[in-house]
């Protein structure tokens, strides 16, 4: 894999890694506490903003991360989290947090068509390319 751009616009945005309880790794913009004050919500859980599950899945050669819709019948595309439920977390790297926004853009984008991935795809080297797995089990390479 290549490394993240270092004109990074992203290394102030506070995406993480959580691991909780269930088993469960999530990976989300985890919201600024007093925007959560501002909304009038209970300060003491976590709010993520478009979380998604991550399975890493280790080979001889690579890594893959697989991305899923968490949550995927919420409402609204941020959920709360009990902190007594977070085993561990921590800040993504840069090379992560573009993996991340890629593909939460991709899922949340409904203008996306056929060819427009099909010509994202071309300009990606193969090395690049992370698996993104939806529910119902068919794959899409980003």
């Amino acid at each position: 894999m290549s490394d993240a751009p270092e004109d990074s616009s992203l290394e102030n945005i506070n995406i993480r890694h959580f691991k909780l309880s269930s088993g469960d790794d999530v990976i989300g913009i985890v919201v600024d506490p007093s925007e959560v004050e501002e909304l009038g919500l209970d300060e003491a859980l976590i709010v993520l903003s478009r979380p998604m599950r991550i399975e890493i899945v280790e080979k001889t050669d690579r890594t893959i991360f697989l991305f899923y819709n968490w949550q995927p019948v919420s409402k609204y595309p941020y959920c709360f989290i009990n902190p007594s439920h977070v085993v561990s977390h921590t800040e993504c790297d840069e090379n992560t947090k573009h993996q991340y926004v890629s593909v939460a853009a991709s899922v949340i984008d409904e203008t996306a068509t056929p060819d427009a991935i099909d010509d994202d795809l071309d300009e990606i080297d193969t090395d690049e390319r992370i698996t993104f797995m939806s529910d119902t089990g068919s794959n899409t390479i980003h």
